[in-house]
């Protein structure tokens, strides 16, 4: 008898269950355990979309030099470079300008490449091919000064606001030497994708990702052209 009151003396204290001590430490510790691996979590999450759009400025930055690159070293000669020379590491001399806006000719085309701001903050690279020409002025210098956009006007980036991205501090710098055919040097820099807001894991390495280059002109220039 006195072996079944105990028995069941020992049952009643294993059906007992948690005490609410115990309960409250249980969910105190796995909501810890949750937060730890939330946060582990959203930094993965951000890194991986930083790295993202880091390759994508990359990608975008690498296009538009090589767009540069060839259509400026196919042309027959710089026709001007200038515009805006009011920029950081702009320095004109008498055998280097630089500024916003470069001029190329090529056969009988005159087509403008220019380093623009656009509504919302966006930069970007315009393109005006076949620009018309004042027959009526002697040289084309005035080209690089010509604010009027053209009706045949395009954008070397992704402008839209969502998924694009923005490009800054763009300045072209030609070097003249005589005898010698010209050298453009081209530097600007891209920013995070416009949409993305300005979040930490949506931005890029501060300033931006930097992009530079120097591409000589295929064909030997003809004469000189001065600013």
């Amino acid at each position: 008898r006195e072996q079944i009151c105990s028995w069941r003396e020992n049952d009643k204290m294993n059906n007992k269950g948690f005490t609410l001590l115990e309960t409250v430490i249980s969910i105190s510790i796995i909501g810890v355990l949750g937060l730890i691996f939330a946060n582990t979590l959203t930094q993965s999450l951000r890194s991986q979309n930083k790295a993202t759009l880091i390759a994508q400025a990359k990608q975008n930055g690498n296009l538009i030099l090589n767009a540069l690159e060839k259509d400026i070293h196919a042309a027959d000669r710089i026709v001007c470079v200038g515009n805006n020379s009011n920029l950081v590491g702009c320095t004109n001399n008498a055998t280097q300008s630089c500024g916003d806006t470069i001029v190329i000719k090529k056969g009988p085309l005159y087509s403008r490449y220019r380093f623009v701001a656009l509504a919302g903050g966006v930069g970007s690279i315009s393109l005006e091919d076949s620009l018309a020409i004042d027959t009526a002025i002697a040289d084309q210098l005035y080209l690089c000064t010509d604010t009027t956009p053209s009706t045949g006007i395009s954008y070397l980036t992704n402008i839209n606001q969502l998924n694009g991205i923005s490009v800054a501090n763009g300045v072209f710098t030609r070097q003249v030497s005589p005898g010698f055919n010209d050298l453009v040097s081209i530097s600007f820099v891209v920013n995070s994708v416009v949409g993305a807001g300005q979040t930490v894991e949506n931005s890029l390495i501060p300033g931006g990702v930097p992009f530079s280059t120097t591409v000589g002109v295929r064909w030997k220039k003809p004469k000189m052209d001065k600013l």
